[in-house]
């Protein structure tokens, strides 16, 4: 919710920006939509980890934390945009991030549901179902036997 709140608030600053000074109603609308993302960043962080079973949980935070830092390198070559327009910033801002807050929408429900410790007891709520090419990926991945249990077999024996 807050991040289309906030999208929606950086569209609108962007197409009601005009050549002077911002007026009051557009700074109302930046700070609003500037709130709302910060607020809602750190819920999508933690959903985050939740959507993932705890033998992957790690790697995919390390993936959404890249993404968050790819990002952050690519803000200021956007904002830089606004030579080109004043409000082009603000509109390239606002709908990536609605798309995003849109694509969140067809993502499973974690509310009250225990946490998977498998990717086998990932609930698959989604539309947009990935988890069968994860499955045939880690199918085809080598299973790699650690030196401990190598190390056991050869005293053992």
């Amino acid at each position: 919710g807050g991040l289309v709140v906030g999208d929606c608030c950086c569209v609108l600053c962007a197409l009601a920006l005009g050549p002077d000074d911002p007026s009051v109603l557009v700074q109302i609308f930046l700070f609003t939509g500037k709130c709302a993302i910060a607020l809602s960043f750190n819920a999508v962080y933690l959903f985050g980890a939740e959507l993932f079973p705890t033998t992957v949980r790690t790697t995919s935070l390390g993936l959404q934390s890249l993404a968050s830092r790819c990002g952050g390198m690519i803000a200021p070559l956007v904002a830089d945009l606004q030579t080109v327009w004043q409000g082009l910033p603000l509109l390239v801002f606002g709908v990536v991030s609605l798309c995003a807050g849109i694509l969140a929408t067809t993502l499973p429900e974690t509310l009250g549901q225990s946490m998977p410790d498998t990717v086998e007891e990932m609930r698959v709520d989604s539309q947009f179902n990935c988890l069968p090419r994860y499955r045939r990926l880690r199918e085809d991945r080598p299973v790699a036997i650690p030196a401990a249990s190598v190390l056991g077999a050869v005293t053992a024996g």
